[in-house]
């Protein structure tokens, strides 16, 4: 799908702009200490920079559990959770290894820079409260954790229901006067090959978005931070899981399984499941293809970010009172819901709008920047404070240095990356084989890692 290399290149350059406007915000994310201070700031860059976080990280977790659907129906059970271990943990392991040790000390250099620690600080690394709790942690490479325990939850949630219809096969229900006339005409070995789904007898009902938003919205106001701030930590929270959890759980079942269940299971008319039922491959590629979210029972694409769009310039002014002194009860979940309904509405507006596209062409910066997003999201960030703490005391306006942080992080990532990854051992482990080809073909890769949606 082209749609989803100009979305995975659009998402990853987000992302890294999210983390060049930080110093440069009027309302910092709270619970962030970054690398530098920048003594002026810039309303627009502060708006841009809440936008983007905000929308990208749910917009990720949405296509990553589509994605992740197909991976499953290609390697169910426990091949589906070591692919997952190998396109997500190898290059977490990787990152840990060579990214976070420069990461963390080009922020306890721009600390000392900026006269927070003393050089001995820097040497070892013993760091006073509140910096010590800010400092230890992955940072940014949380993301790949938590797709991954998402996953292995998958496997978890998929083999526990098919030791439910296997126990249900043994023990049918009693069967209904519904049942019986729609079975009439069958034969007994073929009447038990069928399978009753409720809620599949008819097309499949619109994805009940309004529960899903209240409770990511609930799940969010148990503990804001990791969305409306930082969490640094060593492992993703339970309530951070939770949340972007619902998110991966709705791009799993709208996007992915219910449109296998349907051409698997389902002869396309009645209610009952013929399991013998030969299968139709051109069918299937028909419901994979067909919009998920139909503007018949949902909101276009472009409509869902147009009210994104309105719902955030509502929010903002709450989100800055809510930086400034935080919010609590009923006020904290107010903020917390309408926060959820706009991540929710920008991410299926985004995907949605990528999933559209039907052009079969896509610019060659474009593919590259695409296939190279999963190597960006892992290094731009010690490259980012870098330049961050090069343009410290530059006589420039806040927003320029945001804008010059953004181009040069992205230029020296995809420099890097076609460099020294692309036709290595480094590009196999984190595009899954080899990239030597000349022309990129993205649209045929595995789109599911984290590089392909920074964090």
């Amino acid at each position: 799908m082209p749609g989803l290399d100009w979305l995975r290149a659009g998402a990853a350059l987000a992302v890294v702009a999210l983390h060049a406007g930080i110093p440069y915000m009027t309302h910092p994310l709270p619970s962030l200490e970054w690398c530098v201070r920048s003594s002026e700031q810039s309303g627009l860059v502060d708006a841009f920079c809440w936008a983007i976080n905000t929308a990208v990280m749910p917009t990720f977790f949405l296509m990553g559990g589509a994605l992740a659907a197909g991976v499953w129906r290609r390697n169910p059970g426990q091949a589906f959770l070591a692919h997952r271990t190998r396109r997500l943990l190898f290059p977490l392991a990787f990152a840990i290894l060579f990214v976070l040790p420069a990461d963390m000390y080009v922020w306890l250099i721009g600390w000392y820079t900026q006269g927070m620690i003393p050089w001995r600080k820097v040497l070892s690394i013993k760091l006073p409260s509140p910096l010590s709790e800010q400092f230890w942690g992955v940072a940014h490479l949380w993301y790949l954790q938590c797709l991954w325990t998402l996953s292995a939850l998958a496997v978890l949630f998929h083999t526990g229901r098919a030791r439910l219809a296997r126990f249900s096969r043994f023990h049918p229900a009693p069967a209904t006067s519904a049942d019986s006339a729609l079975g009439k005409g069958r034969g007994a070995g073929q009447n038990a090959t069928l399978l009753q789904l409720p809620g599949l007898h008819t097309a499949p009902k619109p994805f009940p978005q309004l529960p899903l938003i209240l409770a990511a919205g609930l799940i969010l106001a148990l503990d804001p931070t990791f969305l409306i701030g930082f969490q640094q930590t060593w492992w993703p929270g339970p309530a951070a899981i939770a949340f972007y959890g619902l998110f991966f759980a709705a791009g799993w079942m709208q996007f992915g399984e219910r449109a296998s269940m349907l051409t698997e299971l389902i002869g396309r008319r009645g209610s009952v499941i013929d399991l013998n039922a030969p299968r139709s491959p051109s069918a299937e590629y028909r419901v994979l293809s067909t919009e998920s979210f139909s503007p018949r029972a949902t909101a276009s694409p472009r409509t869902r970010l147009l009210l994104a769009a309105g719902l955030f310039a509502l929010l903002l002014p709450q989100i800055h009172r809510h930086v400034e002194m935080p919010f609590t009860s009923l006020n904290l979940a107010a903020l917390t819901i309408a926060c959820s309904a706009c991540s929710w509405l920008a991410a299926t507006g985004l995907f949605s709008l990528a999933r559209s596209v039907q052009s079969a062409a896509v610019p060659t910066p474009v593919a590259f920047t695409a296939e190279a997003s999963f190597w960006m999201y892992l290094v731009h960030h010690p490259l980012v404070g870098l330049v961050q703490l090069a343009l410290l005391n530059a006589s420039i306006a806040p927003a320029s240095k945001a804008f010059l942080s953004l181009t040069i992080g992205v230029a020296l990532s995809l420099a890097s990356y076609a460099v020294f990854v692309r036709k290595t051992w480094i590009g196999q482990l984190l595009n899954g084989r080899g990239l030597s080809r000349s022309a990129p073909e993205p649209s045929k890769t595995d789109l599911s890692e984290p590089t392909r949606r920074a964090a």
